[in-house]
């Protein structure tokens, strides 16, 4: 488990290639989560609420703008929330990155980031799990519930929209995903 940023620095930062690189090399699976944003929250709107969701969004583009995802393929990336924002506005961020003087092509980024795999931990939504399901390959989406840090009756409303959900192959989220991509603890 690697928390998003560490100080403000996020993971795809050259500080932290050789911990990346060694993990590709190994094909380690690492759980990417939010940590504090390297700024001030707003006042009367919780880190959790919408920060931590720019977070992850934020390391994952770093991830892919550095080129560490294309240069460590066996890197199995798990990103919580439902990828934050990143389904939602992978199109837009890929183009700018693109604009922006990045070597890969808008193309090439949001391919390096489809390799990423998704969990639902509270993002069973009938707005977000649509965006993610459009986005995502089907089986790189696993079951989340963010309990304990959630609050339990949270977690248990949104794993029951997850159940309800039409949009998703349950077998597969509840544990088929899992299970392939942990074979170990299949």
């Amino acid at each position: 488990m690697l928390l998003a940023n560490s100080g403000g620095t996020y993971l795809g930062d050259e500080a932290f290639e050789p911990l990346l690189a060694e993990l590709g090399r190994r094909g380690a699976v690492v759980f990417v989560h939010p940590s504090a944003l390297p700024a001030d929250p707003v006042p009367g709107i919780p880190p959790f609420a919408a920060d931590f969701l720019l977070d992850t969004t934020r390391a994952a583009t770093k991830l892919a703008a550095s080129g560490t995802l294309h240069r460590h393929p066996d890197l199995k990336v798990i990103l919580s929330h439902a990828g934050g924002f990143l389904p939602y506005a992978v199109e837009r961020i890929a183009a700018c990155l693109e604009m922006a003087g990045g070597e890969r092509s808008t193309a090439d980024l949001i391919a390096d980031l489809r390799r990423c795999y998704f969990d639902t931990a509270l993002s069973a939504s009938p707005y977000a799990l649509p965006g993610l399901t459009a986005f995502a390959d089907p089986e790189r989406i696993l079951f989340g519930s963010d309990f304990p840090y959630a609050p339990a009756d949270i977690a248990t409303t949104m794993t029951e929209r997850l159940d309800a959900s039409p949009v998703i192959d349950h077998a597969a989220v509840d544990r088929g995903n899992a299970a392939r991509l942990l074979p170990q603890h299949a």
